[in-house]
């Protein structure tokens, strides 16, 4: 009996603990693990950030509707349209975007934004504020959506105007070409704003001239 227990005990000695080989493997396999969490929490987070920046895009352009249909005093004025102007042409204009009031001039209002892209606030200018794009996202692209294919762009522009004006939730949306100049997009229902991530991942939200938004 005390030689088949000590036979047990011998046993156990060699078997137990990892040897040099086992421990390095372990190593191997905890390292790799490791790295594919990393890799996936990157993607996770470039996602992320890229679907809160096109949230609050669209949040902000439902918010100017809300406002532009109703009476909401902007520097003592009542009459007031309010929208968001996006721009493309510069790298730094990508950063960021203005939302504004388009204020009444000689008895009417133009849909357009035309206090600058430096935004400086009160007096006569239209700018409310800037609204910066944040963790690296930009704008990619803006295009116009027309009546044949209205979920697909038609043609690339290089700034679009979306303004809300009472008592209809209708947008005007105003387009400029890569120059900066006005122009009249043929057939034109509405605009697609098309944000990119770091990683290149992309995300647009739709306006339409019915007043729909949609994120894609």
């Amino acid at each position: 009996m005390h030689k088949i227990l000590k036979e047990i005990i011998n046993n156990f000695r060699k078997t137990s603990g990892f040897s040099l080989m086992e421990m390095l493997v372990s190593i191997a396999i905890v390292a790799l693990i490791m790295a594919v969490v990393v890799l996936n929490q990157g993607d996770f987070t470039d996602s992320f950030n890229l679907s809160t920046n096109i949230n609050d895009l669209e949040l902000q352009i439902r918010q100017e509707q809300v406002f532009g249909i109703s009476v909401k005093e902007f520097e003592n004025e009542f009459s007031s349209a309010y929208g968001v102007s996006l721009s493309t042409f510069s790298e730094e204009e990508k950063l960021f975007y203005i939302v504004f009031a388009d204020r009444t001039i000689s008895g009417s209002k133009n849909g357009i934004y035309d206090s600058g892209s430096s935004c400086v606030v009160g007096g006569s200018s239209e700018c409310i504020k800037s609204n910066p794009l944040t963790r690296g996202v930009k704008i990619n692209k803006i295009c116009a959506l027309n009546e044949v294919n209205p979920t697909t762009c038609s043609e690339i522009v290089g700034r679009a105007d979306i303004t809300f004006n009472r008592p209809y939730p209708n947008a005007k949306i105003s387009f400029f070409d890569s120059s900066g100049l006005l122009i009249t997009v043929s057939n034109a229902v509405g605009v697609q704003i098309e944000l990119i991530s770091p990683q290149g991942k992309l995300k647009s939200v739709k306006v339409y001239t019915s007043g729909q938004l949609s994120i894609s």
